[in-house]
């Protein structure tokens, strides 16, 4: 059980040892002080494992975001911000395990004193420990004097439960009122930061008396809300994952205007399908050297130690190219035609118009969607065997996209245990389909690049031999994928999750 408390409302608060000595014996371990930052990923993925990250200039600290209690710890003077950026430690692997490509971004900066006590008992026996917290929050300037926060955690020391239930009886009998949460959620609140307040995953609630107009409005102001939430981030090139949120959100959109048919009137949808393909294409080269970027330590593992040096010439192209893809894509954002769409876009979503399924009810209009769709995703995967061509998998790939997105968009429609399970089947199954692709277009990427580089460095041996033992593994994975691919389909479509849709929900 956590054991803290508010001192907001306490008179008394900076007495805190005084006070416990009218009831207990009270020891003194000292006070420590330091200046403290915070850290998390822009989609929380500390705050979503209960996990918070300290660093005081010399120490490392990833703690228990609802009791700061230590998880893993590092003596580095320097300043991280990937997880690969750490020396080897427990810490660094704790970090891989949670924030794999996402920086980390400061959240604030505080001046943190503690006074740790000892509870002792006649025996002079420690029964428990307590911290008295004062933290002076730095708020960035935007206030003339810091935020102060103040707050007691009592540590019960094993063997002596009761003894710690007595020291917590007496502090709330004083007006000592239990706190819910840690000081670092009292100084995200003071902040204006809600912990968890952005999430890439569609968080709309669709209930059955909506119309299909009005849900499909909801689904896309949350999307749209993302694209720019991440446009930020993209400006200042924090991480890879702002492009990927951007796009991701910008597919749903595009997914959701094919799909939802007839919801909007016929000659805007035609026109935002447009747009939207337009504002995909921005980023799609940026995208795939991220990607590539991102593989390096997976490349690498496929080659012997002498050939990994032959890969500098190409991992010196990446960063090249994607500089000046990066370039064009703020250049594009920044455009009057770009900023002419999300503006228009919005406007567009205030407007209640008509269109032949715009009043039907969302439930009858998602089990019509969704039961046709499953249908045609099951008919074309299983005809798809060894002798299939790879367009095939890519346009099933398409097709399994398709359905996840309307499992996405109506999930609230349907019983939650049923639909989690489905969609856990399908990601499966995507994951294949999308090794695939990602092999096919890898593949004829080295190609092109030896293309190119064997004409202007004819010697150069080392990096021709790593990208053809690249190339080959890329071709053999895929023929894998491939072969076994009937049996993965065959496992998916046994299932038939179409009664789902058939209305009777």
């Amino acid at each position: 059980m956590k054991y803290l408390y508010d001192l907001r409302n306490t008179p008394d608060d900076n007495a805190i040892a005084s006070f416990l000595e009218r009831a207990f014996r009270i020891e003194s371990d000292g006070v420590s002080a330091d200046t403290i930052k915070c850290f998390d990923t822009f989609d929380w993925r500390l705050y979503n494992k209960n996990r918070v990250l300290f660093f005081d200039g010399k120490l490392w600290t990833l703690a228990g975001y609802d009791d700061g209690e230590a998880i893993a710890e590092l003596k580095w003077g320097r300043q991280g911000v990937y997880a690969w950026d750490f020396p080897e430690s427990s810490l660094r692997e704790s970090l891989t395990d949670i924030l794999e490509m996402r920086a980390l971004i400061q959240l604030f900066e505080a001046k943190y004193c503690t006074e740790k006590l000892r509870i002792l008992n006649e025996d002079e026996k420690t029964i428990a420990r307590l911290n008295y917290h004062e933290v002076w929050i730095d708020d960035g300037g935007s206030s003339q004097e810091p935020g102060v926060i103040r707050q007691i955690q009592l540590v019960p020391v094993r063997g002596y439960i009761a003894e710690t239930r007595d020291v917590d009886e007496y502090l709330l009998q004083h007006n000592y009122p239990h706190s819910v949460d840690y000081w670092v959620h009292s100084a995200l609140q003071m902040l204006g930061n809600t912990p968890g307040k952005y999430s890439s995953k569609l968080k709309v609630r669709i209930t059955p008396e909506m119309s299909a107009a009005g849900a499909a409005r909801e689904i896309m102001r949350f999307l749209l809300s993302v694209m720019k939430q991440n446009l930020p981030g993209i400006f200042a090139d924090i991480d890879t994952e702002f492009v990927h949120d951007f796009r991701v959100a910008v597919r749903r959109t595009r997914s959701a205007l094919s799909q939802l048919k007839k919801v909007f009137p016929d000659d805007d949808t035609q026109r935002f399908k447009a747009d939207f393909a337009y504002v995909g294409k921005m980023t799609n080269h940026l995208r795939d050297l991220d990607v590539y970027l991102l593989s390096k330590p997976e490349f690498l593992a496929m080659l012997p130690d002498e050939l990994k040096p032959g890969m500098t010439p190409f991992y010196s192209y990446l960063k090249r190219e994607r500089k000046k893809a990066l370039t064009a894509v703020f250049q594009e954002m920044q455009s009057e035609k770009f900023l002419t769409v999300l503006q228009d876009w919005e406007s567009f979503l205030g407007k209640d118009l008509l269109a032949p399924n715009a009043s039907i009810p969302v439930k009858k209009f998602a089990d019509k969607r969704l039961h046709k769709t499953w249908r045609n995703f099951v008919d074309e995967g299983s005809v798809i065997d060894e002798q299939s061509p790879d367009e095939a998998l890519h346009d099933l790939r398409v097709t399994g996209k398709k359905l996840r997105y309307l499992i996405e968009f109506f999930a609230s429609l349907y019983p939650a245990k049923e639909m989690n399970k489905m969609i856990k089947s399908l990601k499966s199954l995507q994951e294949h389909l999308g090794k695939f692709q990602d092999l096919c277009i890898q593949e004829a990427f080295l190609r092109a690049f030896v293309d190119r580089y064997s004409k202007k460095h004819p010697d150069a041996h080392q990096t021709m031999l790593a990208m053809g033992m690249l190339i080959g593994s890329f071709h053999t994975q895929k023929n894998t994928i491939k072969n076994n691919f009937p049996q993965y389909f065959h496992k998916f479509a046994r299932d038939d999750k179409s009664q789902l849709f058939s209305g009777d929900n």
